[in-house]
């Protein structure tokens, strides 16, 4: 199979959607005015908690929704005026859309006969996407005989058949289980890079957005907190939510003592830590130190930089293990690979605590 018609960038600008619901009260502000770019071939996820805009904001792109103020440009062309069915659009959807009464055959070649496409270009296009989708030899069964995995690849070969410029997934694995959800997110990201189209991921699972974003929009109530690769969403949070939401996050207030360039040092109980930054936050403000658990290191003797921790819970998970901490009188986790290497300690051991200050990250909000 052929690539896709040329990788077409993706602009919202100044996007927002209004819904006006009587039982909440007026208006619902389901996406306030944001500008977003997603370059050519780039897979682009939308992350947040149930209810922050990332389904609306995808539906506004995919035509389904219409934008309460705003333009969407998809590969230089003004779309927001346009319908869904002339966008050149991919959608898979959450829950497969899969015509129970069609073959997998069928279901595939379902978009090709609505072009008129003559039989034989049909037969090679859909024998084509489904090796790519590891389906062949399964085309006269129907969805209720194959598994749910099987269904997904079904409905994304469906989709990338017609060879959309740009492919939508709505939180396409959540009917999985685990160890499903894994193995199919390996495949789409492998899928989507080797036909390079330009798509857009829901999802509210960081790992999977981790995992297979170029790009990831983190949301809360409607607005966009950042926007970045993993690496800088997760190793350089931008403000507590982020922090928060994606993986999770070790936070010590601090208060500013002295302010140097890009260098801050800030109190935390009496410890001052020197941190590199990029806010210049003003001396004597708060801000809050952040650190992942696994990028603090625990023993049992304290050196002369190390602090005095005390382990309030252990939870043992083979390949890791994590520690509950109070340190520095906040609550502090840590975590330890490969346990078996080393001391496994037990409540209320007394530990010393390392918190390298080159792994530290601050944020004011």
């Amino acid at each position: 199979m052929a690539k896709t018609n040329q990788a077409a960038e993706i602009r919202l600008e100044n996007i927002s959607k209004t819904f006006h619901d009587r039982a909440r009260g007026g208006a619902v502000h389901a996406v306030r005015p944001l500008d977003l770019e997603i370059k050519p071939g780039q897979l682009t996820t939308l992350l947040g908690p149930s209810g922050c805009g990332k389904t609306t904001l995808l539906r506004m792109v995919a035509g389904f929704e219409e934008p309460t103020t705003g333009r969407i440009i998809i590969g230089g062309q003004d779309q927001t005026k346009v319908m869904a069915n002339k966008r050149d659009i991919g959608f898979v959807f959450q829950n497969y859309a899969l015509f129970p009464h069609m073959t997998v055959y069928d279901n595939v070649a379902y978009g090709l006969k609505l072009k008129g496409l003559p039989a034989s270009q049909i037969r090679e296009a859909v024998g084509d996407v489904l090796e790519m989708v590891g389906l062949t030899g399964m085309e006269k069964r129907f969805p209720n005989q194959i598994s749910g995995g099987e269904q997904q690849r079904v409905a994304l070969a469906r989709v990338i058949v017609t060879r959309p410029k740009v492919l939508l997934f709505d939180e396409p694995l959540s009917n999985l289980d685990a160890k499903r959800r894994v193995q199919m997110r390996g495949e789409i990201k492998a899928l989507q890079k080797m036909l390079s189209i330009t798509s857009i991921y829901v999802t509210h699972d960081q790992e999977e957005a981790l995992a297979i974003s170029d790009q990831i929009v983190v949301m809360n109530k409607g607005t966009i907190e950042q926007v970045g690769t993993p690496w800088e969403v997760y190793s350089q949070p931008r403000s507590l939510f982020v922090a928060n939401f994606v993986g999770t996050t070790n936070v010590l207030p601090a208060q500013v003592r002295e302010v140097q360039g890009s260098t801050m040092a800030a109190e935390v109980q009496g410890r001052v830590f020197r941190v590199q930054t990029s806010i210049s936050p003003a001396v004597g403000s708060q801000v809050y130190l952040l650190i992942r658990p696994e990028a603090a290191q625990i023993a049992a003797a304290p050196g002369e930089e190390d602090l005095v921790g005390t382990v309030k819970g252990v939870t043992y998970l083979g390949e890791k293990v994590e520690y509950d901490l109070e340190v520095l009188g906040q609550d502090f986790k840590v975590v330890v690979a490969d346990p078996q290497r080393g001391t496994v300690f037990e409540p209320g051991a007394q530990v010393a605590v390392n918190i390298p200050e080159e792994r530290l990250s601050v944020v004011d909000h």
